[in-house]
């Protein structure tokens, strides 16, 4: 059956024909990163992949988007904060909304979604809307014991750097807002940001759990990343992957061993012990992997087979 619409608009929210630019050359908050050592003892990565960072910085052949479902998710962010923002407008405490600022000493863009004042001070505080969907929101707006009330690390760090630019400008607060995009619930946290003995700048979190402090996220190394990133893409030196899209079975048997696999995926590894014991001779169990490198736009460039000059015969070269 022909349709008049359906398929041209959904063709349009994948591809649409003008995108948001950003100003060349300078970093942004959803780009940061760390890496730290967790409490298992493993080095892991938190934010943004820097070979990810650098195929975008290089023009790197990426995967065109043809998912609508994602994108319209994505695109869900900006409605619900665009609706809040003129809710907020209506209830009288809005001081801005999707206000842009440059911060030339850390050469640093960003947009903070709305400015509020805060009840019975006045005070102004930052407001940062994030959405989630049923999975992804255990944690970030219901506490369990598996999943302990707490805002995203990635979004942690961009509240960050928003207080470290505005504090200066009389904003020492920042509330990190979830929706969830099916059951419409939602959860709140406030990042302050704080400086240690050692000099370094770390947030602490507040929610209706209490008061956390996330020492393990310091301002100090987001920047150290992304001087890393920058001499990069000044030698033309690829980083390496900060994530895996296949775990080997070793990395497997730890998060088995550690009680850090959910449900579903427990039950896989539990099928596949009654028929082959997890060792690294044994092919590795498909379908665990980091969801960055599921749905990252270089996932063909960046596992695409790589050959060396010294892997390749003087013969070979003019078949290459």
């Amino acid at each position: 059956m022909a349709n008049y619409v359906k398929d041209r608009l959904m063709h349009y929210v994948v591809n649409p024909l003008v995108e948001e630019s950003r100003k060349g050359g300078s970093r942004h908050p959803s780009s940061a990163s760390v890496k730290y050592q967790n409490s298992h003892g493993e080095v892991v990565t938190a934010g943004k992949c820097l070979r990810q960072q650098y195929y975008r910085a290089t023009d790197a052949p990426a995967e065109a988007r043809t998912d609508f479902g994602l994108t319209m998710k994505a695109r869900a962010g900006d409605v619900w904060s665009d609706y809040f923002a003129e809710r907020i407008k209506e209830a009288g405490f809005w001081i801005g909304d999707e206000v842009r600022f440059y911060n030339e000493q850390l050469n640093l863009s960003g947009r903070v979604d709305a400015i509020v004042r805060e009840e019975g001070t006045g005070n102004k505080v930052g407001v940062e809307f994030k959405t989630v969907g049923m999975f992804t929101k255990k944690g970030k707006i219901k506490h369990s014991v598996s999943d302990p009330l707490a805002p995203g690390e990635d979004h942690v760090m961009q509240c960050m750097l928003y207080l470290y630019h505005w504090i200066p400008r009389g904003i020492d607060k920042s509330s990190l807002v979830y929706i969830c995009r099916d059951s419409f619930e939602i959860g709140e946290h406030i990042v302050r940001l704080e400086v240690g003995e050692d000099g370094f700048h770390y947030p602490v979190i507040s929610n209706d759990m209490g008061v956390i402090e996330w020492k393990h996220l310091r301002l100090e190394d987001i920047i150290s990343r992304w001087q890393e990133l920058e001499l990069a893409l000044d030698k033309k030196e690829v980083p390496e992957r900060d994530y895996e899209l296949q775990y080997s079975n070793e990395k497997i048997q730890a998060l088995y061993d550690t009680g850090r696999l959910n449900k579903t995926n427990k039950a896989k590894v539990d099928r596949f012990l009654k028929k082959n014991d997890i060792t690294s001779d044994t092919p590795a169990i498909e379908g665990f992997g980091d969801w960055q490198c599921r749905f990252c736009e270089f996932l063909i460039h960046c596992n695409k087979p790589e050959v060396k000059a010294d892997d390749v015969a003087t013969d070979q070269f003019e078949a290459l």
